[in-house]
C-alpha cells in the first residue's frame, strides 16, 4: 500500500513538472509568427555541457545568456527550445530552477516584447555576430552580447527595441534610417518608454539615426526593452 505522504509528494512533483514543462513548451513556440514558417532554430541546455539529461557537477549557464539567445531567435522568427534535464527522480536541480525562474522573472516585466509579437523587416543591428551559414553551437561559439546589440519585435503599432546590454550612454539605432524596407519617420514616433519605467524618454531623430536617452536607473538585470509607439 502506497503511504499518503508518498501520494502527496507525487501529486506535487507532478504539479511542479507540469510548470516546467509548461515553460519549455511556451519557449519553444516563441517567435513563430503567425502565418509564417520559422527560419532557424536553436536548442539550448540550462547547463554549460550541452546535455540532454542531468549531467552531474554539471555547471549552469547565466540567466543574462540564455534571455539574450532567446531574444535573438525569436527577432529572427526562429524557434528556442529549452532543455531542462531533470534526475533519476524526478527532481529538477536548484541551478537549472534558478534559470527557469530568471527568465520567467525577466518575461513578467518584458514579456510584451516576445508573447504574440512577430520578427520585424530587420531582425536587429550590432557588433556581435554569428558564424554565416552555420546554426549557433554552444561549444564553439560564445556570444557576449552588448549594449550596442540591438534585437527588434513588432506588435500593432508599436516597435520594440532590445538592448542585450545595459546602456551607459545614448542608444543610437541606426536601422531605422539605414535600411531602406524599414525607415522610421520623425512623425510617425508618438512616444517611446522602456519597460518597468514609468516616464517617456527623450530621443531625437538625425539624418543617420534615432537617439534615444535611456533612464539612469535599470528596471531588471539584463536585455532592456525600449517601447516605440507609433
Amino acid at each position: 500500500m502506497i503511504e499518503q505522504n508518498s501520494i502527496e509528494d507525487l501529486k506535487m512533483l507532478k504539479s511542479k513538472l507540469r510548470k516546467v514543462l509548461c515553460v519549455c513548451l511556451l519557449l519553444a513556440v516563441t517567435g513563430s509568427a503567425a502565418g509564417s514558417a520559422p527560419k532557424k532554430h536553436y536548442e539550448p541546455t540550462v547547463d554549460n555541457r550541452g546535455g540532454w539529461s542531468y549531467v552531474k557537477d554539471a555547471g549552469f549557464k547565466f540567466v543574462d545568456t540564455l534571455v539574450g539567445n532567446l531574444i535573438d531567435r525569436v527577432s529572427k522568427n526562429g524557434l528556442f527550445l529549452l532543455n531542462v534535464g531533470p534526475k533519476a527522480d524526478g527532481t529538477i536541480p536548484e541551478e537549472a530552477k534558478k534559470c527557469l525562474l530568471g527568465i520567467g522573472e525577466w518575461l513578467e516585466l518584458n514579456g510584451e516584447a516576445i508573447y504574440d509579437t512577430t520578427a520585424w523587416v530587420a531582425y536587429g543591428e550590432g557588433p556581435t555576430k554569428l558564424e554565416k551559414g552555420v546554426s549557433f553551437s554552444e561549444r564553439k561559439q560564445k556570444c557576449p552580447y552588448t549594449s550596442k546589440d540591438i534585437r527588434f519585435t513588432v506588435k500593432g503599432n508599436v516597435l520594440y527595441a532590445i538592448c542585450l546590454g545595459w546602456p551607459e550612454h545614448e542608444v543610437v539605432i541606426r536601422s531605422v534610417i539605414e535600411n531602406k524596407n524599414c525607415i522610421l519617420y520623425e512623425s510617425e514616433i508618438k512616444s517611446i518608454r522602456m519597460l518597468g519605467v514609468d516616464k517617456e524618454l527623450q530621443w531625437k531623430m538625425t539624418d543617420e539615426s534615432l537617439v534615444i536617452q535611456p533612464p539612469q536607473e535599470r528596471p531588471c538585470k539584463y536585455a532592456y526593452v525600449f517601447k516605440i509607439v507609433r
